[in-house]
């Protein structure tokens, strides 16, 4: 009966949503092996690229281990087009070199989601940069990144899309 499993169209879905369930429960390594399992069955889906962020996500958040979700994300940057998760890759990318205290490479990080959707993702980049001026001590202009956000008219966008920071 497992073959016949393998075989059925929902087999991706649901092994994604047990990996997302391992996550859940803190199962850290038997989460990566589940969405690992995602990938090698379909390679270039879209299951396989949220597989990817997802290990990225992993590494990054759970377990520290920063060159790790930096490849995972880099995956997705350069294999995947889907704008919102590329987008979403670029960021995590610039958030990976800020963890390594690599100021320039999140600046460009930050730069190219900008340059990806920047009708979409201008409040946010502005945000992060101005993280960035923070943490390297400069408040003044981090203070001008944030004064341009708040009173910049805000995008119109589809609902699902708008991720307004203006109260960040």
């Amino acid at each position: 009966i497992a073959g016949e499993l393998q075989n059925s169209p929902y087999w991706l879905p649901a092994q994604f949503g047990l990996a997302q369930i391992l996550l859940q429960r803190g199962r850290h390594e038997e989460a990566l092996q589940a969405f690992q399992k995602v990938r090698a069955r379909q390679p270039n889906s879209p299951w396989a690229m949220r597989a990817w962020f997802q290990e990225g996500e992993i590494y990054f958040t759970n377990l520290r281990v920063i060159d790790r979700a930096m490849a995972a994300y880099m995956k997705v940057y350069e294999k995947y087009s889907s704008e919102p998760e590329r987008v979403e890759a670029i960021f995590r990318l610039g958030d990976c070199a800020l963890a390594q205290n690599d100021f320039a490479r999140t600046a460009e990080w930050y730069g190219r989601a900008r340059q990806n959707a920047p009708s979409i993702v201008n409040d946010k980049v502005s945000y992060r940069l101005a993280r960035l001026e923070f943490y390297q001590g400069h408040f003044r202009e981090a203070q001008k990144l944030l004064d341009a956000i708040v009173s910049s008219p805000q995008p119109v966008v589809p609902p699902e899309r708008n991720e307004s920071i203006v109260n960040d």
